[in-house]
């Protein structure tokens, strides 16, 4: 599937600390997950909203200002097809949103298919919480499980519900387990 190909599936959320922590690595597995899902035919969005300052590495140190590092990674989502496709809300006073704006933020949380909490770092804060309708998943080495989960419709879901809701109960924290709504 090319940059220019219409998805078949609906839009999937990746969350993760894409903007928060902005150094090659990280921002090459985020795009990864990306790139990944609009081949299998998903509508994917990278989406950091998050109550945190940045870690800035040109000052070395937290900060409420994103800016350094959204010109460090924009450039990256804009070259592999991701233009309007990405956010970064600084959900914090004095916190501004870049990007999608808040409005379709919010409705993406409304109508996504699914949230992927890859590392687990995104709050499940109650303007979130309010739209899920599947499950958010923290931490890469369940990814494939997650995966198949959405190519797999509502027995995979299942599955996938009870895989986090045994690893919650179990308290391994590889998942913050929402209640799934169908």
């Amino acid at each position: 599937m090319t940059k220019s190909t219409k998805p078949t599936k609906g839009p999937i959320i990746v969350f993760g600390i894409l903007f928060w922590f902005p150094l090659a690595g990280v921002t090459y597995q985020f795009l990864h997950f990306l790139i990944g899902l609009r081949r299998l035919g998903y509508d994917p969005y990278y989406i950091e909203d998050s109550g945190r300052w940045i870690y800035d590495p040109k000052l070395n140190d937290l900060s409420p200002d994103a800016t350094n590092n959204l010109s460090a990674v924009v450039p990256v989502l804009e070259a592999h097809g991701f233009r309007d496709r990405w956010a970064f809300r600084g959900n914090y006073p004095g916190g501004r949103c870049y990007g999608l704006t808040e409005e379709k933020i919010l409705r993406l949380y409304r109508k996504a298919d699914a949230f992927l909490n890859v590392t687990g770092a995104q709050e499940l804060r109650e303007a979130l919480q309010g739209g899920l309708q599947n499950r958010a998943f923290g931490g890469v080495a369940d990814a494939h499980r997650s995966f198949a989960a959405l190519t797999e419709g509502r027995a995979g879901r299942e599955a996938h519900a009870r895989l986090f809701e045994q690893a919650a109960a179990e308290g391994e924290g590889i998942a913050q387990a929402v209640d799934a709504r169908e």
